[in-house]
């Protein structure tokens, strides 16, 4: 039994489609991300499978339960899905045991008391059960709404942008924390965000999405490895992008042969060799340090490219202004 199936969904406002005949699958267990530039519809998808905005036509099934077709719309409240807000929409006169225990309707007092220390447990978080919110670190407050979330048992988890308020600095490590929180818990996991760092580092499975439809489903691997069309990879910025006519031209005769006809070739970044050359056709525009190597852009002089950019460990004596030729290791992905 899949966790959620959605079958050729429509969503509209105003009578303007926001989502374009979308179908999505996802397994038990998984943390997938709804991933894609401002504006493209992952946030209304997201609402939409929660219940807070009605389908025109399609279905949602929520494991094997159908409930939404165009016709039904079950209640929110009815779907057994918990939902955590980009600002975590604590209750600041609330402590968090309160907090924890606002969606735990129909148990006894004794029931509350246990689910909040089973909660607090999972989140490692037993000191602070009469604390209130603004005493509370950044990562402190998300655990507290993924334990408030968690606490009704939902079959589903459901995130809008999660990581947007969190500091770069710690955003990683609380990413890793709150993924192995979310295993841990054994629920199944949509979050939504329009950086690619936050699919890379938390997500199972990622799907990209523009206007309004899902241009590629699978691991954020493959994804950023084998996009599926020019606009995912150009979004997912995989690389550097040239038609493959100008692959001869541009690259020293030792890189493999494309031997399809016209189309667009990707090259990664890390896979190009550069070095300095009198016959270069590209030269150094810019050099970055980035910690594990360095990041270096390259201006075509004859060809009517955007700049290049190639990741390498070392630069030897390589300066703005060199002159270079660049191979490639590989073969590149056609697109």
């Amino acid at each position: 039994m899949h966790a959620l199936s959605i079958s050729q969904l429509t969503v509209a406002y105003h009578q303007q489609p926001v989502l374009h005949d979308l179908s999505l699958t996802i397994e038990q267990g998984d943390i997938v991300c709804l991933l894609g530039p401002s504006g493209c519809g992952k946030t209304t998808a997201l609402k939409t499978i929660a219940g807070l905005q009605t389908s025109q036509t399609g279905r949602i099934e929520l494991f094997g339960h159908t409930v939404a077709d165009g016709s039904f719309n079950l209640p929110t409240q009815q779907r057994q899905v918990g939902f955590i807000f980009q600002d975590y929409a604590l209750f600041p006169h609330m402590t968090v045991a309160a907090n924890i225990a606002y969606g735990l309707n129909g148990l006894n007092r004794g029931e509350k008391q246990q689910r909040i220390r089973t909660m607090l447990e999972l989140v490692e978080l037993q000191p602070y059960a009469d604390r209130y919110p603004h005493e509370l670190s950044g990562g402190q407050q998300q655990r507290i709404a993924l334990a408030r979330a968690l606490a009704p048992g939902p079959q589903l988890l459901l995130m809008d942008e999660p990581f947007s308020n969190i500091d770069s600095q710690v955003k990683h490590r609380m990413m890793s924390e709150l993924r192995q929180l979310i295993k841990r818990s054994g629920v199944t996991a949509i979050f939504v965000t329009h950086a690619k760092d936050e699919a890379f580092a938390f997500a199972d499975q990622t799907a990209v999405m523009m206007n309004g439809q899902i241009q590629q489903y699978d691991t954020p691997a493959r994804v950023f490895n084998q996009p599926a069309n020019l606009a995912v990879a150009q979004f997912m910025e995989a690389g550097n992008l040239c038609e493959t006519h100008q692959l001869q031209e541009i690259l020293t005769p030792k890189t493999p042969r494309v031997t399809a006809g016209e189309g667009t070739a990707l090259l990664k970044r890390h896979l190009l060799t550069i070095q300095a050359s009198n016959t270069g056709v590209a030269e150094v525009q810019d050099i970055q340090f980035t910690g594990r190597g360095y990041l270096l852009s390259v201006a075509f002089l004859q060809q009517s490219l955007a700049d290049w950019q190639v990741e390498c460990d070392d630069i030897g004596d390589l300066a703005v202004g060199s002159r270079v030729a660049l191979s490639y290791s590989a073969s590149p992905v056609l697109l």
